[in-house]
């Protein structure tokens, strides 16, 4: 099998900055990008910041506030059904779709005759026995059940699935708020963007000291491990690729730190093909964010703890 043909194969650099050498992103220019697609998520920040008060309280990312602040955000969930039902939803998702009990998939191939030599029926066997394998000691079963919270409330989700070196693969879902999104034609996303936070020890295990900024490697040298930097990553099709090169360009930055004389992306990486899933409940139109059941549920949902 080749290696393009996985969906989350990547080409990880952990020099980063060394990255397409000579024809490196334009920091400038993503920051623009990632700045409009920001514009348009914000339009519904508003009704999403109404479920996670009256649904789903803990969800949701709406300010630049640093991690662990420790609040809690259940106050006006005075009854708790909104946020059963919602957990019986994910469930019988998960049970339904993507059960890590039972197979959920089979493989096979295109030319029906061919699927009936023993040879290849059992090439497609063990392949789909390995498949379950990686899956059941991956987190991705887990992470699929909060994506299926997300999709329940929001109307959308996402997962970034990439490799992982002890588990193969290793997923992460975000919260509404956390991303953006916009979608091709083909009502498949073609760029993913993200502001979120990091701490100088993860900067430093993910991307190396040499690709930090001066001020996050004073506060490694200094021990202040913990302080928090604010990060940009934007997940795009590169259509200056190369003959042979992933045409999937992942990019990571430190918010404000655009001067290409003076700061080099934390990490370039390339990707065989979009690595984010961002399913929809439903769309309406040309939206980029769909609508699920949490909208419809909302109005009855906030009349439920007035009462």
């Amino acid at each position: 099998m080749d290696d393009r043909d996985n969906d989350v194969k990547t080409r990880r650099n952990k020099d980063g900055p060394k990255a397409l050498s000579q024809r490196g992103p334009d920091l400038k220019r993503l920051t623009r990008q990632l700045r409009d697609m920001e514009s348009i998520r914000s339009r519904y920040f508003p009704v999403w910041q109404e479920i996670a008060k009256y649904i789903v309280p803990g969800r949701g990312v709406f300010t630049k506030d640093e991690p662990n602040q420790g609040e809690r955000k259940d106050r006006e969930l005075l009854d708790p059904t909104p946020l059963q039902a919602l957990h019986v939803l994910s469930a019988g998702l998960q049970g339904g779709l993507t059960s890590p009990s039972r197979p959920w998939f089979r493989l096979g191939v295109a030319d029906g005759d061919l699927s009936d030599f023993y040879s290849v029926r059992l090439w497609l066997d063990e392949v789909e026995r390995r498949i379950f394998h990686v899956l059941s000691q991956s987190n991705v079963y887990n992470a699929l059940h909060t994506l299926y919270q997300e999709i329940g409330a929001f109307g959308v989700g996402a997962m970034l699935v990439e490799e992982d070196a002890n588990n193969v693969v290793r997923a992460h879902t975000f919260t509404a708020g956390e991303f953006c999104l916009s979608y091709g034609l083909d009502g498949r996303p073609n760029r993913f963007g993200r502001e979120f936070w990091m701490s100088a020890q993860q900067m430093e295990e993910e991307f190396g000291e040499e690709a930090l900024s001066d001020a996050a490697k004073a506060a490694l040298k200094s021990g202040r491990l913990d302080q928090w930097f604010r990060v940009c990553q934007m997940i795009y099709p590169d259509e200056d690729a190369r003959e042979g090169e992933f045409p999937v360009l992942s990019v990571y930055w430190e918010e404000g730190k655009t001067d290409a004389r003076e700061h080099a992306p934390l990490a370039v990486r390339r990707y065989a093909s979009m690595p984010v899933l961002a399913p929809r409940w439903e769309v309406v139109g040309s939206d980029y964010y769909g609508r699920g059941p949490g909208w419809d549920a909302l109005g009855e949902s906030k009349m439920l703890q007035e009462l």
